[in-house]
């Protein structure tokens, strides 16, 4: 009987052949010397010898192929380090060419030799070339390429035209498309615009050609019903319910017990949170996921991991890093009484005796009258400015589906709608999990530490025992009185960086409920990735934006796998 060993514990082995990357240093060294055999004069003797064979047009014609040439295996490279089998089908059409044109450019055997012991190399390494592309992307690069020559050739037999009527010798349309297809290729003596025209086009054209597998689009509703009765079983932690944005990609396991959200940035592969599921079904579906983004080139990390998570995703491959403390507050044990809740119930007190009042309802009890009033209220207090948030907060909460939301809103004494708290339910749970806070500019102060005591009073009459309230990030450096040397750097460094995130007010206002705090961490796979994930992490929650190249179709690989 043949035995059957579980793999699911197992960690992921992401390919790291030295041999790959000295592959991809040669070729851009090959790349950087090419442009430079191209840009110096080639010896007397041996270009003698070759102006008895070749014409010496075709020399110089070769001289500047060399040259671009060269600077296309320069942009090669970065794709032979990332293990892309595009970059490796351009490197040795670019070789071959680049050791002919060597030869014909001045009987260059030296530079033709280390091209072609380059190009057998790369042909023996071929099975470490497996990251797939975009499916759409040769098409592109041929529809683009075409594009960009009709253009240059209108364009250069034009100014071909132009500038012999100019001189006072015109020429018949056949000697002007001559002259241009000479200077497509940078030939000396015609228009060398169109030389460098014919550089950025080929440069374009397999910048095309390399793309990526794009990323993969947000999930349907469909795929997010699913995952709400994965979620109703399995989901305990505060932030696990944030899954179900509707910016965020789901990969369930074809056996229904287990999902993850992520989303793509950088490079990057994020997972909001942590896999949601039974033990074994999120053990073999973190492996699945890692499998998959291997093969689409992409690091991955997550952000928002429970301490009771990091031994799976360790046990994966990945590394975890301390981010953060949920701030966790029991609603049964939770009290105004006593003096270190004095500022809490003097808030209280004033909003009260103000003429506000505060009303729990869920949004599935919610009319359309006051969900305009509240989209209005948050329409204001964001300005025009995007939703934040990707890990820890919900984007669409007026959708019918998050029906079990739950919204504390204060009004004014004359009816007006001042603010609110949004919370997602726990689904396993039913308990709490704050997401969003929002006032209109004249909200009285104190008005938040008022929605949150009459969210506790509700919740403790429903008997829920767990509300989550902000997430204060590196709370622990913050809170800490014994620092070490390199902690209290990186504690100035955040007070520092406090008027944009507001990490140090917002751990303060959660000491105010005297919560129990819960770490939460971050997940990666080495740690010269830790900057890459970290930029991803901070555009993901929409803290900065990165530059990135417009993606049109789809040619992601599917987010709902055939996972064991």
């Amino acid at each position: 009987m043949r035995r059957v060993h579980d793999t699911s514990t197992m960690p992921v082995e992401r390919p790291r052949d030295l041999i790959v990357k000295l592959l991809a240093i040669g070729v851009a060294l090959v790349g950087l010397g090419s442009m430079i055999s191209a840009l110096t004069p080639s010896l007397a003797e041996r270009q003698i010898l070759l102006d008895g064979v070749i014409p010496v047009m075709a020399t110089r014609s070769a001289q500047i192929l060399v040259f671009e040439l060269g600077f296309l295996l320069v942009l090669v490279a970065f794709g032979l380090v990332r293990r892309r089998h595009r970059a490796w089908q351009l490197a040795l059409l670019l070789l071959a060419l680049s050791a002919v044109l060597h030869v014909v450019k001045g009987l260059d055997i030296e530079e033709a030799l280390v091209c072609t012991a380059l190009l057998i190399a790369l042909i023996a390494r071929r099975s470490a070339f497996t990251v797939a592309g975009g499916s759409r992307a040769p098409h592109r690069a041929m529809k683009s390429l075409g594009v960009l020559v009709v253009i240059g050739l209108i364009v250069g037999i034009a100014l071909t035209e132009f500038f012999a009527r100019r001189a006072g010798d015109p020429v018949s349309l056949t000697v002007a498309t001559d002259q241009a297809l000479e200077a497509f290729v940078g030939a000396p003596y015609s228009l060398s615009a169109l030389g460098v025209y014919t550089a950025i086009a080929i440069a374009i054209t397999a910048l095309i050609w390399l793309r990526p597998v794009a990323n993969p689009p947000p999930s349907s509703r469909s795929e997010r019903t699913l995952a709400r009765q994965i979620m109703q079983r399995y989901a305990t932690d505060g932030l696990a319910y944030f899954a179900l944005r509707d910016d965020s990609t789901l990969m369930i396991a074809r056996t229904h017990d287990a999902v993850l959200a992520y989303r793509v940035e950088a490079g990057v592969a994020i997972v909001s949170g942590d896999v949601i599921g039974s033990p074994l079904g999120r053990a073999i579906l973190l492996r699945t996921f890692h499998e998959e983004q291997i093969a689409a080139g992409r690091r991955i990390a997550a952000v928002g991991l429970p301490e009771s998570s990091r031994a799976l995703w360790e046990q994966a491959g990945l590394m975890t890093t301390y981010i953060g403390d949920e701030a966790v507050v029991d609603p049964q044990a939770f009290s105004l009484d006593g003096r270190t809740m004095r500022k809490v119930r003097q808030s209280v007190h004033r909003i009260e005796r103000e003429g506000f009042t505060i009303e729990i309802v869920r949004r599935r009890d919610a009319d359309e009258a006051l969900l305009k009033r509240l989209r209005s209220v948050s329409d204001q207090w964001l300005g025009g400015r995007g939703e934040r948030g990707f890990s820890m907060s919900l984007d669409n909460p007026w959708l019918v589906e998050h029906g079990d939301g739950v919204f504390a809103v204060a009004h004014a004494e004359d009816g007006s709608l001042v603010g609110y708290i949004h919370y997602v339910p726990v689904m396993a749970t039913n308990d709490l999990s704050l997401s969003t806070m929002r006032r209109v500019d004249d909200a009285p102060n104190g008005l938040n530490e008022a929605l949150l005591a009459a969210t506790f009073a509700w919740a403790k009459a429903q008997g829920m025992h767990r509300i989550s309230l902000n997430f204060s990030a590196f709370g622990r450096i913050l809170r800490s009185d014994d620092l070490t040397g390199w902690q209290r750097i990186a504690t100035q460094t955040l007070l520092q960086g406090d008027r944009w995130f507001q990490l140090e007010r917002l751990d303060a206002f959660n000491r105010k409920f005297l919560p129990t705090w819960e770490p939460h961490y971050a997940a990666y796979e080495r740690r010269v990735d830790l900057p890459q994930a970290a930029l991803a992490i901070l555009a993901a929650e929409r803290l900065i934006r990165l530059p990135r190249m417009r993606q049109r179709g789809a040619s992601a690989a599917p987010h709902v796998p055939t996972a064991a």
